[in-house]
């Protein structure tokens, strides 16, 4: 099915992450970074948080039917609201690092320090206003959400984010979804009766700012497909971290057993003019996994890759067929 799509974590969900995102109603079916239905990203093309999306943890998409979870204004502090007209959500200035004084509450519903007395410490290992870590003490951003594939962020002398550690850029998104009425189908070796995923390697030729708008559905082989882009620059890419799970998991399949929410789809800009590639494989983890079961149910995984440049349907030419990376 290419109608309804979800964009959700693949393998592992933070109870967390599941808390927080139930609050604001957004979690439908599974948990992660990217858990809302993939039309519920808000288009106003304002990034309030700055964490490089425009989406529903964004205060000006509060309220909008695309994010109708919280209602900042309405005196009940919700979902990612801090505060919500005289409801401080039972923060203090204490609790903020501060020696005393009141808190306030903007319009935009995010507290007010200036009412705050007293100087936050970096270094006594609490995150205060103002600080995005404190020491040994991470906030919840990853590399992921500074725009990387992989790494591990770390905490500088200044309470900040250190994002040295931090590899390989990462593809931005876009909302170009376009038209997906074509497609190609294509076959794959089920990865576990192999031991390994195999890969279809497809190549198309873009511009930089393009918008590649890309789903992958299985067939009658019931597959659990995941797949990843790589720029033309050979460099930057989208669906190479934590397990694939940036282009696994965002929408509905067609065939069972993986009818819940397992297909690969998402809309991602090209960083560079050149050739831009697409792989596809089909899931295998080697503890697991038994061979014709937990995956493909017929020894081949059949699916179909569709994908739009700009609205526009197009059509990849396969490069390489059946292979490992």
């Amino acid at each position: 099915m290419v109608g309804d799509r979800r964009f959700q974590s693949s393998r592992f969900c933070g109870w967390a992450t599941v808390a927080i995102l139930l609050a604001v109603g957004l979690v439908v079916g599974g948990c992660g970074d990217d858990a809302v239905l993939h039309e519920q990203r808000c288009d106003d093309g304002v990034d309030n948080d700055r964490d490089g999306r425009v989406d529903c943890d964004d205060t000006d998409c509060w309220g909008t039917p695309q994010c109708p979870g919280a209602q900042c204004g309405d005196g009940v502090a919700a979902g990612m609201e801090e505060c919500d007209g005289p409801d401080l959500d039972g923060w203090t200035c204490q609790e903020l690092g501060y020696d005393g004084g009141s808190l306030g509450c903007a319009g935009d519903c995010t507290l007010v320090i200036t009412g705050c007395t007293g100087d936050p410490v970096c270094g006594n290992g609490v995150i205060d206003v103002g600080e995005d870590c404190d020491g040994a003490t991470l906030g919840p951003e990853t590399c992921v959400d500074f725009g990387f594939t992989s790494g591990e962020v770390t905490c500088d002398a200044s309470c900040l984010v250190d994002v040295t550690g931090c590899e390989g850029r990462l593809l931005g998104e876009c909302f170009d979804y376009g038209d997906l009425s074509g497609g190609v189908d294509g076959q794959l070796t089920c990865a576990s009766e192999v031991g390994a995923m195999q890969w279809d390697w497809y190549a198309l030729e873009v511009g930089a700012g393009d918008c590649l708008d890309i789903v992958v559905d299985n067939g009658a082989g019931g597959a659990d497909l995941v797949a990843f882009a790589q720029d033309a620059d050979g460099v930057t890419s989208y669906g190479l971290a934590d397990d694939f799970s940036q282009l696994d998991d965002e929408m509905e399949c067609a065939q069972v057993p993986w009818s819940g929410w397992a297909c690969p789809a998402a809309a991602v800009e090209a960083h560079t003019a050149g050739t831009f590639h697409i792989y596809v494989a089909q899931w295998y983890e080697e503890l697991g996994t038994e061979p014709g079961v937990d995956t493909c149910v017929e020894g081949l995984s059949p699916y179909t890759l569709f994908v739009a440049v700009n609205g526009d349907a197009t059509t990849p030419a396969l490069e390489q067929d059946d292979q490992p990376l």
